[in-house]
């Protein structure tokens, strides 16, 4: 992956699920007030993130999503360094489906109310098999990925790939490639599992969602180094 070069500002992608709140408090420390947030604003998120005019020194953090025309190249095609943290896809889905069950009646996308999710799909494996879309990490990503580039993106683009299964030792790598000391993360917004998850449907998933996983499996690879 390419070396961080601070004259240059910084993005920091982040997919659902994947510890935001604890990578988050971070970037905060290191960053400081160069640190912005990229992210729907309002009292229903129907505001678009604000566009910052960004300097070397800078870290830019939220969801950059392609399909809401709020990713990076709708805001900030000049961006050359990036970072995020990844998650195994199907711990993902799992836990944004009792994140979202959690919630009950207060789910919103784009300013509008959702229907329920345990209304809408009757446990998770339903929610798995015909609920969760394939492509779901990738749309967070700069730029539109396959198997045939995604390395490629990578170590063009990206001065870092952690894991939120090994975020200490992700932030601790990370530190020392952006010339920050590391620092302690703390663990929190997790949701009850309060039904069963097979080993099956890890299968199916893992069958099903091959570009996601080629992804996480390069993370998985890298991350240390």
């Amino acid at each position: 992956m390419k070396l961080y070069n601070a004259d240059k500002p910084l993005i920091s992608l982040h997919i659902p699920k994947c510890s935001w709140t604890s990578f988050r408090s971070v970037l905060e420390q290191w960053f400081g007030a160069n640190f912005y947030l990229h992210y729907s604003d309002g009292p229903l998120r129907e505001e678009r993130p604000r566009k910052y005019e960004l300097t070397g020194g800078t870290c830019v953090h939220g969801h950059f999503n392609q399909r809401r025309n709020i990713g990076v190249q709708d805001y900030y095609p000049e961006a050359e360094q990036f970072i995020t943290i990844l998650r195994d896809p199907f711990e993902m889905a799992v836990s944004y489906y009792f994140y979202a069950k959690g919630l009950g009646e207060n789910r919103f996308t784009n300013g509008k109310p959702r229907q329920p999710i345990q209304e809408k799909f009757c446990d998770v494996s339903n929610y798995l098999r015909k609920g969760r879309k394939k492509r779901a990490v990738v749309k967070y990503l700069p730029y539109k990925v396959t198997f045939d580039n995604y390395e490629e993106m990578f170590e063009k683009y990206f001065i870092y790939l952690g894991l939120t299964e090994d975020l200490q030792t992700s932030v601790d790598v990370l530190a020392r490639r952006l010339g920050f000391a590391s620092v302690l993360v703390g663990r929190v917004n997790t949701s009850v599992h309060d039904e069963e998850v097979t080993a099956e449907l890890r299968e199916e998933f893992i069958s099903t969602h091959p570009l996601e996983y080629a992804i996480y499996d390069y993370a998985v690879r890298h991350y240390k180094q």
